[in-house]
């Protein structure tokens, strides 16, 4: 596991938000901004990564960023930056075709180094459901329905 320092969240209104601020000193920055770039340390080198349309960063090097209005990709960045790898989107969720967005980012249901949660939204079939997926090679590696 590599590890991430001084990570810090730039606001589109400019203003930062780093690992050190407390969730009282987030809420001084006034009304909440899109995240629209990711910055941090790894062996002593700066990484900054831009997304013109904001990102959704709840564990360190993971994005979910708007492709345009209707779309959103997840996308897993080394903690070198030099490896950025797509997540593809699930075709089919317990034999349903489905089509929708990566929503949020959540805690795994599994208990394994370098997994992540994140949900996925279908409303077309009204389908919302959990995939855990391994940070290392972009795999689902579980589906849990939600609803």
């Amino acid at each position: 596991m590599h590890l991430i320092e001084n990570l810090q969240e730039v606001r589109r209104d400019g203003q930062i938000i780093d690992e050190s601020m407390s969730r009282d000193d987030i809420l001084r920055l006034g009304q909440p901004q899109k995240i629209v770039e990711l910055c941090w340390t790894h062996d002593s080198r700066v990484h900054a990564f831009k997304f013109h349309h904001g990102v959704i960063a709840q564990a360190v090097a993971l994005e979910m960023l708007a492709e345009d209005s209707h779309q959103t990709a997840l996308w897993v960045i080394t903690a070198d930056g030099q490896h950025r790898t797509r997540v593809q989107e699930p075709d089919k969720f317990r034999n349903h075709q489905v089509t929708g967005n990566y929503y949020y980012l959540t805690t795994p249901n599994m208990d394994q180094p370098n997994v992540f949660g994140v949900i996925f939204d279908d409303q077309a079939n009204n389908l919302q459901f959990q995939l855990d997926i391994n940070a290392e090679n972009c795999q689902i590696l579980a589906e849990y329905y939600i609803r």
